[in-house]
């Protein structure tokens, strides 16, 4: 049986990846309350690789309609473009201006607090999505965020991406990603010693993860089985792996390996949708997973600078501040999706798309276009 046998579906949610979604977002929540509550443990500092698996995964969904699909839809960049703005920025834009606020009053900590006459300059960075480019607002306002700057550059590439992986050649293709990704690596503690920050900022140094995604739908596309796709990935994840523990400085094609050795399995055999009450509720917290991901750290600075008021708290081990931290994050993140998120999307969408039928009118005959684009 080819894997990929359901690309008819591509453009429905799949339930195992949405609780792939919540795993990785669960494991980020951990990782960040162990550094607030100054715990070390051997498998929470590893946390980060939650990150390389949303970008992958970014790139996998993305790319889905384009090359896995039959017929590929076509690529439409306005409506690509829309698509992104809408879903994205509106509840980036209100955690940045939120984040903003409390540095102006001075409420809360910050992973880097920002002078009140630097303010400005952070606040429209961040904006603009610029903020990775500079080491003082790399993670300023909600360490965090320092993602979203990163995945930006993954979007404006995804239209070169996917066609260079339509010529067929998608092995090819990845090759030369992995060689050029390894090579900007390698060149930029030459080039600039002073901005370590730009190995994690800059998409040319960190391409394979968001790359790996869209050649998977490629493959998917193009018919290759299960076994087919498992081999490869356990080569290359491995290798990615290899690489990675060889390297005493650069651990990042390690964190991509593993990944990537997380994801191919999780599409190919992970369930497609969600029946049983606990795989619904795991794909719930997948799909506000965004959200969780934006406000966890507020949620679960607040709850640690709560129990810092109540009597008897100090005597609590670093595992129920861990947990604790993380349910905090949790419940601050489906709060954010039901009052910031689903709201704010929604209007953004509409906005769109009666601005676009304003200006546009359709052909004689033609089906008018989903007004949620």
């Amino acid at each position: 049986m080819h894997a990929g046998a359901t690309v008819e579906n591509s453009d429905r949610r799949i339930a195992s990846l949405d609780i792939g979604r919540f795993a990785a977002c669960a494991y980020v929540m951990l990782f960040h309350a162990a550094i607030d509550v100054h715990f070390q443990d051997p498998v929470l500092k590893y946390g980060n690789s939650g990150v390389q698996f949303f970008m992958m995964l970014s790139g996998y969904v993305l790319a889905r309609p384009y090359l896995e699909a039959r017929p590929a839809r076509a690529f439409e960049l306005t409506r690509y473009a829309i698509g992104r703005v809408t879903r994205i920025l509106p509840p980036y834009y209100a955690v940045v201006l939120l984040a903003a606020a409390l540095s102006f009053f001075h409420i809360g900590a910050s992973a880097s607090p920002v002078p009140r006459g630097a303010l400005g300059w952070h606040v429209f960075t961040h904006l603009t999505l610029t903020h990775t480019f500079f080491a003082e607002t790399h993670i300023s306002l909600v360490s965090v965020l320092w993602s979203l700057g990163l995945e930006w550059q993954y979007y404006v590439v995804l239209p070169l991406l996917i066609l260079a992986f339509r010529t067929g050649k998608t092995l090819s293709v990845m090759l030369a990603v992995i060689v050029l990704t390894l090579a900007t690596r390698w060149a930029l503690p030459v080039v600039a010693p002073d901005r370590p920050d730009l190995s994690n900022g800059l998409f040319l140094a960190r391409l394979t993860e968001f790359a790996a995604g869209v050649a998977m739908a490629a493959l998917l596309g193009q018919g290759w089985t299960r076994g087919r796709l498992m081999a490869l990935a356990a080569v290359v994840g491995g290798a990615g792996v290899a690489y990675g523990v060889m390297s005493a400085r650069d651990n990042q094609m390690a964190l991509q390996g593993a990944a990537l050795l997380a994801l191919v399995p999780l599409r190919l055999f992970g369930p497609v949708r969600a029946t049983h009450p606990l795989t619904r509720a795991l794909r719930f917290l997948g799909e506000v997973s965004y959200s969780t991901y934006l406000v966890h750290t507020l949620g679960g600075k607040t709850l640690l600078a709560a129990l810092g008021h109540v009597p008897g708290a100090s005597a609590l081990g670093p595992w129920p501040r861990i947990l604790l931290y993380a349910l905090a994050g949790q419940l601050a993140g489906i709060a954010f999706y039901f009052l910031v998120e689903r709201p704010t999307t929604r209007w953004a969408a509409a906005l769109f798309a009666r601005r676009r039928s304003a200006f546009s009118l359709p052909a004689a005959g033609s089906t008018p276009r989903d007004p949620a684009l």
